[in-house]
């Protein structure tokens, strides 16, 4: 139950986002995931994956920087800074968003299990704060 194995799990998941690795991402999240969206949106696991899987926009990178982890016995924060490129399917048109999200995993069945995220957008850098 090392610590380390929740970053690997952070970016294995990143990673099944970008390939839309469904059955990864049913493994990887708990049963009761909940994802909070930048705008306050809720939605549950399998809402979360049909997003990532047939939405609106296609996840082609993510680079997270100032990552932090804080252990809990069996439940891990792990909060970040990420710069994410997406392609929009309708429209074709690339956007690149900035924002910092928090994950919480557990650890059930030998393995870290992302349990909830929330990810909020960053204002543009020359906005006033």
């Amino acid at each position: 139950m090392q610590h380390n194995d929740a970053f690997t799990r952070f970016h294995e998941i990143g990673t099944a986002y970008i390939k839309r690795d469904v059955a990864f991402l049913q493994q990887a999240l708990t049963d009761d995931f909940a994802f909070t969206s930048a705008v306050g949106r809720i939605v549950n696991k399998q809402e979360r994956i049909q997003a990532i899987t047939t939405g609106e926009r296609q996840l082609e990178a993510i680079h997270y920087t100032e990552l932090a982890l804080r252990q809990y016995s069996e439940t891990i924060i792990l909060t970040a800074r990420f710069t994410a490129s997406f392609t929009m399917t309708n429209s074709k048109t690339r956007v690149v968003d900035e924002g910092r999200t928090t994950c919480v995993f557990v650890y059930q069945e030998e393995q870290w299990l992302l349990a909830a995220q929330h990810n909020s957008h960053l204002p543009a850098s020359n906005s006033n704060p």
